[in-house]
Order: structure tokens, then C-alpha cells, then sequence
């Protein structure tokens, strides 16, 4: 009874196998481009995690009519630097952003968006909340987009609750 393999073992095997062959697939898969000739690259600030998440967004010029591709891109440990926003605003640790980048050559061509601007109350944790780790976007020229942090938290003297939000984003 001693030379029968154990069954936790053999699926403790089993599982590591699977893993091993998803990871190898994964790493092998890392990132693409699609047009290889022109490819569009943006840059962030370092650690923001710029990148994280990425929608094509569809904007109408409502003068002009004209209508523009962009996309969003989402950096959720990046900070506030914006000397307009609020004081408050800008000395919330990481609470994440979201960029508006343009279909073009330049890599330094992205500008923030005001996604969420406003000073956290008494009962908001907003550091660290990760705002742009989700985008996504409607895909019509006058659709919406959204961005989300999953980190976002209530508290009082008794509880901490990570609620996490979405911010939507028009046009």
C-alpha cells in the first residue's frame, strides 16, 4: 500500500502543469500592436501605471461637428500635478487618473481628464483608489465612457467600507 501514488499528489501535479502552460502562454502574449509599420506609442509618468487599461474612445465636436478617435488610458497610481485642481485634490496619495490620448506619432501628446476633481469629505479615503483601472467606452460618437477605482473607501470611527466607484465621462 505504500508504493500507491498519492491522489493529492497527482493533482497537486495536474495543477501545476496547467499553470505552468497558462503562464507560458501569457508570457508569450504579453502585449501586441496590431499595425506594426506605424504603431502608436504613449508614454506616462513612471509608476503610475500608465497603460493599465485602455479603451478607443469616440469623441463629436459639438461646433464643428467633426468627429475625433482617441484613447483613454488609464494610470491608477498616478498623482494630481494640475495647478488648477484643489489643494485637496493634489495632496491625495495616488488616487489615479485617467489620459486622453490622441491617434498620433507623439508620445508626450496625452492630457489628463477631470475625472473626479473634487476634495474627499471627512468620511472619504481616496488615496490610493486606483481611479483608471478600468476604462471602457461606449464606442459612438456621442457615446460615454467610464472610468472606475476599485479602491475607493468610506469610513467612520466604527467601519472602513471599500466601496470602490465609477466616474462617467461624456463627451
Amino acid at each position: 500500500a505504500d508504493d500507491l501514488p498519492n491522489p493529492k499528489m497527482a493533482v497537486e501535479r495536474i495543477y501545476l502543469a496547467l499553470s505552468l502552460g497558462i503562464l507560458s502562454i501569457c508570457y508569450r502574449s504579453l502585449a501586441f500592436n496590431l499595425d506594426t509599420k506605424v504603431p502608436i506609442v504613449k508614454e506616462g509618468v513612471p509608476d503610475s501605471y500608465f497603460g493599465f487599461s485602455v479603451a478607443q474612445h469616440i469623441v463629436t465636436n459639438e461646433g464643428t461637428g467633426l468627429v475625433q478617435n482617441y484613447v483613454l488610458v488609464g494610470a491608477p497610481r498616478d498623482n494630481v500635478t494640475d495647478p488648477s485642481a484643489l489643494p485637496q485634490v493634489r495632496s491625495i496619495v495616488r488616487p489615479g487618473q485617467v489620459w486622453s490620448c490622441p491617434l498620433s506619432s507623439f508620445t508626450d501628446d496625452c492630457s489628463a481628464l477631470e475625472v473626479d476633481r473634487e476634495a474627499p469629505t471627512s468620511d472619504e479615503d481616496k488615496n490610493d483608489q486606483w481611479l483608471g483601472v478600468s476604462v471602457a467606452s461606449q464606442g459612438t460618437p456621442e457615446g460615454k465612457a467610464i472610468a472606475c477605482g476599485h479602491r475607493y473607501k468610506e469610513y467612520g470611527s466604527t467601519y472602513r467600507w471599500g466601496y470602490g466607484m465609477c466616474m462617467s465621462i461624456g463627451n
